[in-house]
Parts: structure tokens; sequence; C-alpha cells
């Protein structure tokens, strides 16, 4: 079982749209400045979140942790269907409202794994707990990002503050 599926960290594509790891002590910070105090449902709302990423947390709600193909298809996204997935499930990982819970992979006839592993999603609260995100609303987005700076300061001590700020943002 892998340190994501034990809700010690989210593992998902949060730097410039790359994957890393994030602890479950920064990943309040980091959510609360990437969904600048907005839940999903106020975003979606105020429109600034798409209709394709409505589907996807819909059935990320309603299905619990998915794999990447099955979410694809319940989505809408198969073969004729919906295009932009990778985008879509890109930029709400880089929002910070879903992450990969854990991976899996193809079995050959004996049972064997073989192959890449394929990513099961679902919402951050399902991986990290319900209590990751609202620990950090009692501060502002702003407060939060300098948080987030200071620690990847103290991590990278070497790199130039405009460097560590286009990496979160």
């Amino acid at each position: 079982m892998g340190l994501a599926h034990r809700g010690m960290v989210a593992y998902g594509k949060f730097f410039a749209k790359k994957t890393g790891l994030v602890s479950r002590e920064q990943y309040p910070d980091l959510a609360n400045y990437r969904r600048n105090g907005c839940d999903f449902e106020a975003r979606y709302e105020d429109g600034l979140a798409s209709h394709k990423e409505k589907r996807v947390i819909d059935v990320l709600l309603r299905e619990e942790p998915t794999p990447f193909k099955d979410l694809k298809r319940l989505v809408g996204f198969a073969k004729d269907g919906l295009k932009g997935f990778d985008t879509v499930i890109a930029n709400l990982q880089m929002r910070t409202y879903i992450t990969v819970h854990s991976f899996e992979h193809a079995r050959d006839k004996f049972g064997r794994p073989y192959g890449w592993g394929v990513a099961r999603y679902a919402v951050t609260e399902d991986v990290l707990g319900v209590d990751v995100t609202p620990t950090a609303c009692s501060r502002s987005p702003e407060k939060s990002k300098t948080r987030i700076l200071h620690h990847l300061g103290l991590l990278c001590p070497e790199a130039f503050d405009d460097e560590l700020e286009r990496l979160i943002r």
C-alpha cells in the first residue's frame, strides 16, 4: 500500500502540471492558495470551473476512487465522446480538487501484475481526509502562499524566489 493510499501524502500533477508529492501537513496551504478559498461547487457556480470538470468531480463523489480508464468512460470522454480528458484531470489536480488514490496493474492469466500501473483518482478529501482542506481556510490564500514558499525555500535553498513561485502558480 502506497503513502498516498494511506493518506500521508498527495501524489499528482501539482507543480507546473508535473507530478510530485505534497505532505499532508503542507497540503492545506497549497489547497487554500490554489483554490483561492473556494470549494468546487462555489467555483463551478461562479463560472470558474468547466462543465467537464464538474462531471469528473460528480463521478468521483459518486464512485469513490476510480481507475483512469473507467473514469474517462463514466464521464463521457470515451472513444467518440468529449475531448480533453487529460487536460481536465491535470487542471483538477493543479487546483487540488483531485489526487491519485493508488495505482493498480493489469494482471496476466496467472494473476501476476504486469505493465505500468494505472492511476485510481479520487477527490482529495477521500485520500487525505475531510479535515485536510478546511485547516488552512482561516488564513488568506496569500498567507498560505507565503507559508508554501517559505517551506519550499527551506527544502531548496539554492532556488530563486521567482522559480519557487512559478512552481506553485
